[in-house]
């Protein structure tokens, strides 16, 4: 029996990467994991001690993404994290296997070297999305509306560039990049040519992905994932123009900057009405940029 070849779907979360799982899902040959962190969180951490089988099991029945998965926590202590997570990529499969078995976690951006190690033919897919709508939308999701808002763009900075740094390079023409912004506005033809990549023919359920999406998000993701429940939002784009305040968007520019010019999103920049204090933030810009990264894969190393 073939094994199913690896997709990865990742980006900087609130980029639209539940969207393009429901529909990737809805194909007949792609099946997808709910969306658990388990490859980035156990298996791409590799300190040898960490993660015991005993130790493993025991955090496994606590954790609530991994129940999820549906796969007993039992099998930790036998099959180590690494084997636990082929059980759930069998499991996804089927008793009739797809030609793809996908895991859509936006933070595995910070683990490409690892997805790599394990998976050397997978396809990576990072999708992006103007770093202004999703500061706009993690103000308001569940999960990230606690933090203040001007964290947000840093944390996009740092994702968004380890993705370009590591991407092409590991994965080459297996590593693809895809708008939001030109989903929701051309989902077919999209689509389309992403078959086309995966070697696929596209099949016309990839727009109906209502149930699809049912079978992925969890009733604990329902506040932030609803809208993959519906119809295709074709408009929930540019929405920061409307809620965002000018010093918002503009110190978005100035801390993703890479965004604006590597992929074309259009820029405000004009400061004239801006106080003289936050101005003055906005030249410090360069400076915050560079200490947030700092401070960023820091904390990765010590809290991940």
């Amino acid at each position: 029996m073939i094994e199913p070849g690896a997709i990865f779907i990742v980006g900087v979360g609130r980029s639209g990467t539940s969207l393009l799982q429901s529909m990737l899902h809805a194909h007949p040959q792609i099946r997808f994991l709910p969306e658990t962190g388990f490859f980035r969180r156990y298996v791409a951490d590799r300190r040898p001690r960490r993660w015991s089988p005993e130790r493993l099991q025991e955090t496994l029945a606590t954790d609530q993404q991994f129940q999820r998965a549906g796969i007993e926590p039992q099998d930790a202590a036998r099959e180590g994290a690494w084997g636990l997570y082929l059980q759930m990529r069998k499991s996804a499969a089927g008793a009739s296997p797809p030609r793809y078995v996908g895991d859509k976690d936006p933070r595995s951006i910070e683990c490409l070297p690892e997805v790599k190690r394990r998976f050397p033919d997978a396809i990576v897919i990072h999708v992006m999305r103007d770093p202004r709508d999703v500061l706009l939308s993690r103000m308001k999701a569940k999960w990230s509306a606690g933090r203040p808002w001007w964290v947000h763009p840093l944390i996009y900075r740092s994702q968004f560039r380890r993705g370009r740094i590591d991407g092409a390079r590991l994965f080459g023409e297996q590593w693809i990049e895809l708008k939001y912004e030109t989903l929701i506005a051309q989902p077919r033809s999209t689509l389309e040519r992403l078959c086309e990549q995966l070697s696929l023919a596209y099949h016309p359920d990839m727009l109906a992905f209502s149930q699809a999406a049912q079978e992925l998000v969890a009733r604990d993701e329902l506040s932030w994932k609803k809208e993959t429940l519906g119809q295709l939002l074709a408009d929930n784009a540019g929405k920061w123009r409307r809620e965002l305040t000018s010093f918002q968007a503009l110190f978005v520019e100035a801390a993703c900057k890479e965004a604006f010019v590597d992929v074309g999103y259009e820029r405000l920049s004009n400061t004239e009405k801006l106080r003289w204090r936050d101005r003055l933030l906005l030249g410090a810009s360069p400076a915050i940029r560079s200490a947030s990264l700092v401070a960023y894969q820091a904390a990765r190393m010590c809290f991940s």
